[in-house]
């Protein structure tokens, strides 16, 4: 008998599964996958990482330029790759453009933070896609406990 290569897609799909689909861990939902740039609007997120992560300080972070591969913090992967939009995101996260993007998490591990886009009458980022993530911190130094999955935005006209 003999053995055939695995296809190259089935190869890049249990890559993907292996980096992306844990769903055992710390979640982050959203309440909408898209916000209008003329009217404006908001995006709720909601993070869940359970009592074992309560008290925990978190910091949401984005991308927009996607979120596999991803980026390695301390052994744990977050599912954002390292932009100028997670430099503006951080660089503002005391805004209310970004309301709650940090803090720490309640007594059962949860939080929310809301995106806040104010309505304009540009159409520069209209079809753009941003993805945020959070990230647990913890430990004398703070580093990068876990991560959640990503959520996305989509900008509309």
């Amino acid at each position: 008998m003999k053995l055939r290569p695995l296809p190259l897609l089935a190869l890049a799909l249990s890559a993907f599964l292996a980096w992306g689909l844990d769903t055992s861990g710390p979640a982050l939902a959203a309440d909408r996958l898209s916000v209008s740039m003329s009217r404006g609007g908001e995006q709720e997120l909601v993070i869940d990482a359970g009592p074992a992560y309560a008290g925990k300080k978190y910091i949401v972070v984005g991308s927009a330029s996607g979120a596999f591969p991803g980026t390695l913090q301390g052994g744990v992967r977050v599912p954002i790759n390292y932009d100028s939009y997670t430099e503006l995101l951080l660089l503002n996260l005391h805004t209310p453009a970004y309301s709650g993007f940090d803090g720490y998490l309640d007594t059962q591990g949860r939080a929310k933070a809301k995106l806040r886009l104010p309505g304009t009458t540009s159409t520069t980022l209209v079809g753009t896609v941003y993805h945020h993530a959070a990230v647990i911190l913890g430990g004398k130094d703070q580093s990068v406990q876990a991560a959640t999955n990503a959520v996305e935005v989509l900008l509309l006209p």
